[in-house]
């Protein structure tokens, strides 16, 4: 029984292993920072963009002279779209992160054609505002299965997911912004892919302390997304 069982393991492993190989950009694949991408430390944001926060993230960013990928939401972008074409003026990148954020398919409870769907209008309703053409995609809490990955593929999208996270929405939720920094800065490191959300308030008062930290280390907060905005 034990052989027969390996075997099945070995026959399910297979398709999702090639799969993932398939869709996943193969510099990103374990989750951090190829060396050749360029910079030490690649910042994103997620489910944005917020008419209040973003903008506020943004001036930081600028003030700092760092740059990073901000993955938005669909249903929100179409409610402030300048502030899509603001975070690519300030050189920064827009990544997809679906339309509706598949709220309502936790745990993988939707089709490989809804996340085609979900992909293909967020991406869109980006060109349609700026004409910049999504190539990065993260799945909504990270949930990767074959439906995101099939949608991916068919998209013409990379997966990029990401090291660290503050965990203002999740895990650290109830955590007080000063403890979340805390914690980010024991466990960041070079070439680290880390990842907050714009539409947190958490996230103004950890990223000037990350930023000033990282830069102290003498971390590049800027090459490897000045390169994929080239």
């Amino acid at each position: 029984m034990g052989v027969a069982f390996k075997s099945v393991v070995r026959t399910i492993r297979r398709p999702v292993l090639r799969a993932l190989r398939s869709v996943v950009d193969h510099r990103l694949a374990d989750f951090r920072m190829p060396p050749d991408i360029g910079g030490d430390l690649l910042l994103t944001f997620d489910d944005g963009p917020h008419p209040e926060y973003t903008p506020r993230l943004l001036d930081m960013l600028d003030a700092a002279g760092a740059r990073a990928i901000f993955f938005v939401i669909g249903e929100r972008a179409v409610r402030h779209p300048a502030l899509l074409r603001d975070c690519l003026d300030r050189g920064h990148v827009i990544g997809n992160h679906t339309f509706t954020h598949l709220n309502d398919g936790i745990g993988g409870h939707y089709t490989t054609e809804r996340v085609i769907d979900e992909i293909t209008r967020c991406a869109e309703l980006v060109a349609a505002e700026t004409g910049f053409r999504t190539t990065l995609f993260r799945p909504p809490r990270g949930e990767m299965n074959l439906k995101t990955l099939r949608g991916v593929r068919a998209t013409g999208h990379s997966m990029m997911l990401w090291s660290v996270e503050g965990g203002e929405w999740g895990i650290r939720s109830d955590w007080a912004a000063q403890d979340i920094g805390d914690y980010i800065l024991r466990t960041v490191r070079r070439r680290d892919i880390f990842l907050m959300h714009d539409d947190n308030e958490k996230t103004l008062h950890v990223l000037p302390r990350l930023i000033r930290t990282a830069q102290e280390r003498g971390y590049d907060l800027a090459s490897a997304v000045a390169r994929m905005a080239a």
